[in-house]
């Protein structure tokens, strides 16, 4: 609680800099509005919606006070009122809408974060060691259950590429072709193949399905050291 009324009290602080110094400077239009929304926005990237709601509030007050400073300091050239009036609506409008943009992009990435949270905690809980990777052959996530399998550690494993860790007696051109034949098949069908890590000298049976569209798409590897001897393997990677 009192970091958000610290953060808050910084974020009062920086607007009411912006409105007694720099809006003065340069009464147009949009200048103050469009300098506190890019502050808006970066906040909403970082902070909780509960925090950008309360700046947001904040700063709306601020860009009204703001914009009732335009409609009478901004006549130089004599600008019928009504035009005056609208342009203090367009401050106030404009900001509104960045406003609601910046709480529901905050709502939108808590939500993500609390999905994916869930979703690691769910294959931490998987008893058999699940290996992800993305388009570009690197290995993004990897379960707990690794570790009682493997001598390797998830942390030691995530950023590495994914033909070195499961294919390193496979030379790299044939290695990452199979992994891109795997990754590029759009029938998403699992595929049941044989896998050597490294530093196994076992092979290990193991099954592998791709899952999402376009740059969101994975492949995921579940393995299954205890079944390797007792499952027949379609032969995929030790045929090269």
């Amino acid at each position: 609680m009192r970091s958000t009324i610290v953060k808050c009290l910084l974020a009062l602080t920086l607007g009411l800099v912006m409105l007694y110094v720099f809006d003065r400077l340069n009464v147009s239009a949009l200048s103050y509005p469009v300098c506190l929304s890019i502050v808006i926005m970066g906040i909403s990237l970082r902070q909780n919606p509960t925090l950008v709601v309360a700046i947001s509030v904040l700063y709306v007050v601020l860009v009204t006070v703001s914009s009732v400073y335009f409609l009478y300091h901004s006549n130089p050239y004599h600008v019928p009122f009504q035009i005056r009036l609208f342009g203090l609506v367009q401050r106030e409008g404009v900001f509104m809408v960045v406003c609601a943009m910046a709480i529901y992009m905050s709502l939108y990435r808590i939500s993500s974060e609390q999905m994916i949270a869930d979703l690691e905690r769910t294959f931490s809980k998987i008893p058999v060691p699940v290996v992800i990777s993305d388009g570009t052959g690197l290995i993004t996530y990897v379960n707990a259950s690794l570790t009682a399998s493997f001598i390797h550690l998830p942390k030691d494993i995530i950023g590495k590429r994914y033909t070195d860790f499961f294919m390193p007696g496979i030379a790299e051109g044939k290695a990452m072709r199979f992994y891109i034949e795997l990754f590029g098949d759009e029938t998403d069908q699992p595929k049941e193949i044989d896998l050597i890590p490294f530093g196994e000298t076992e092979s290990v049976f193991s099954r592998i399905i791709c899952h999402g569209d376009g740059y969101k798409r994975s492949l995921i590897t579940v393995l299954q050291p205890q079944d390797s001897m007792l499952r027949p393997v379609i032969k995929g990677v030790s045929s090269f």
